[in-house]
Parts: structure tokens; C-alpha cells; sequence
């Protein structure tokens, strides 16, 4: 399975792509996904970066259509937390990569050159 490694975040899709955890964020958080506008916004186009001369820092934008109910809520705080450590690297590419611990071998098979 492919997934992504995080840099500037220009080029890997926030809801559609596997760069965080095991699932697309569209898999694991469905109810959200639905909500949002942005279903292919890559990652910088849901960042809001709010750097000024003291800090760096910044916040997400889901584009949420409208208010947020009880249960998607639930579902904001979980994603808020899988983010909570989340780092953009303005000076690096986004690159895909292997994920190489995430494949099942259900065969194995020994090959006899003679």
C-alpha cells in the first residue's frame, strides 16, 4: 500500500489520502468528510498559517456546508487529536512512500532453479 510522508503539504489530498494513521481521514472520519467542501483540497488548502514574527502556528479549516451536530463533534475531537502533532515543512516536497508493514502474505512459495 502507498501512502504519503507530510512536507508542504501541497501535493497529498487532506480527506483521500493515507498520510496519517492507516486510513484515509475520508474512511475514518465518514461523517465529517461528508460535511466538508473541500473532498480533493490537498493539505495546504486546509491549513490556515497564522506565522508571525514571534511564533509559527496555525489552525484547520474543514470548510465544513454547515454547524457541526453532538456525534460529529465526537469525530472533530479524534481528528483534532490525530493532528495535534502534525508538522508542515514549507522547504519539503511531499513524497510517497511504502507502507510496506501494512501488507498481509497470505503465500509463500519456494522457487527451485535448476
Amino acid at each position: 500500500m502507498v501512502g504519503f510522508k507530510l512536507g508542504n503539504g501541497r501535493s497529498i489530498r487532506f480527506w483521500e489520502d493515507v498520510w496519517r494513521g492507516e486510513l484515509a481521514f475520508a474512511t475514518r472520519f465518514p461523517s465529517l468528510y461528508r460535511i466538508s467542501s473541500l473532498h480533493n483540497g490537498k493539505i495546504l488548502d486546509l491549513w490556515v498559517n497564522q506565522t508571525t514574527d514571534v511564533a509559527h502556528s496555525g489552525g484547520w479549516n474543514f470548510h465544513f456546508v454547515r454547524a457541526i451536530n453532538e456525534r460529529e463533534m465526537d469525530e472533530l475531537s479524534e481528528l483534532l487529536d490525530y493532528l495535534a502533532t502534525t508538522t508542515i515543512c514549507s522547504s519539503l516536497e511531499d513524497r510517497r512512500v511504502w507502507l510496506a508493514d501494512k501488507i498481509l502474505i497470505t503465500h509463500s512459495y519456494t522457487v527451485v532453479m535448476c
